[in-house]
Formats: structure tokens, sequence, C-alpha cells
């Protein structure tokens, strides 16, 4: 069990390094064409005005996906001008913190801008749009893999759904 949910969490920092090419943060559009992680959406201004850090600028903010393995639920637990800290939380079916697992150590979400290394090469494929509903919301979402993960346009790095795992909480 431990290791279906190490897995999951795995996946899910893969799909976010994946997507985010790298460099999350850019707010100018990375060498890969790929502005899911910063901020741009195409040529739609309110999507490129998107701040890349928004999902972690309001303390107390939480989310909880549903995985293969239970649940995973992340919390804004302190915020600062130039970072957040976060805690995350793996959780059984029944959204109970699992048995034996220790008290999640804070990540720092630093808000800075990573810089692009200019050495990809050819055109980006122009991502999917399409309004996706979770938990209990409709999101306007984006898709750079070909539908296989939706993210939300406002809040750049928030997976609403996969092959993997589908956003079932997200407290404001």
């Amino acid at each position: 069990m431990r290791k279906s949910i190490l897995f999951s969490l795995l996946c899910l920092i893969a799909v976010v390094a994946v997507a985010c090419g790298g460099g999350a943060g850019n707010n100018a559009a990375p060498s890969t064409g790929n502005k899911a992680c910063s901020g741009g959406g195409g040529g739609d201004d309110k999507a490129a005005a998107a701040d890349p850090y928004a999902l972690y600028k309001k303390k107390g903010r939480n989310w909880t996906h549903k995985t293969a393995g239970g649940h995973m639920k992340v919390e804004v637990v302190e915020l600062a001008e130039d970072h957040a800290m976060t805690k995350t939380w793996m959780l059984d079916a029944d959204k109970k913190p699992m048995a034996g697992m220790p008290e999640p150590e804070p990540t720092k979400v630093e808000f800075k801008t990573a810089e692009g290394t200019g050495t990809a090469t050819g055109e980006a494929k122009e991502p999917k749009k399409e309004t996706v509903s979770a938990a209990g919301k409709d999101w306007k979402c984006v898709s750079y893999d070909d539908g296989k993960t939706w993210m939300a346009e406002d809040m750049p790095g928030l997976i609403v759904k996969s092959e993997h795992m589908e956003l079932v909480e997200f407290n404001d």
C-alpha cells in the first residue's frame, strides 16, 4: 500500500514537472513553447495574465486528489512574499490519515522566475482547452498532452483530472 501511495505521489510530481518543462514559474514563454507554467495562454489575455503561483498564494487553501492508492491532500500552511510552505498528506479511501504515516514535513514553493535554456527547437503543439467538472465545480482547463492531463487555467499547476488522479476537493 505504501509503495502505491509513493508511486502516486511520484506520478504527480512527474506530471507537474513534465507539464512545466522544468521551468515552473517562467513569466516569459519558455523556449519549449509550453505555457502551462508561464501564465501564457496562446493569445488569451486572461490566461496570459495568470499568476503562475496563484495556487499557492492563499494560506489555508487546500486541495485533495483521488489516486489509485487513496487520496492526497495538499495545504498551504504558511505564506510569505517570496514563497509558500505546503504540507502533503497521504490519506486512505475514507480520507483519513494513513496509519503509521508521520506528520508531513513542510515543502517550500519559491515564487521565482526560472530562466529557460533556449535549447528547444520546433513549434509547440497548440494546447487543448475544455471545461472539466471536478470537486463540484466546472473548471476551465488546458491540456498539453492530448487530454491525458487537464490543468486549471487560472491556477497553473493544479491538476483537475488525469489518467491517474482526479481533484475531489478544493477549499479556498
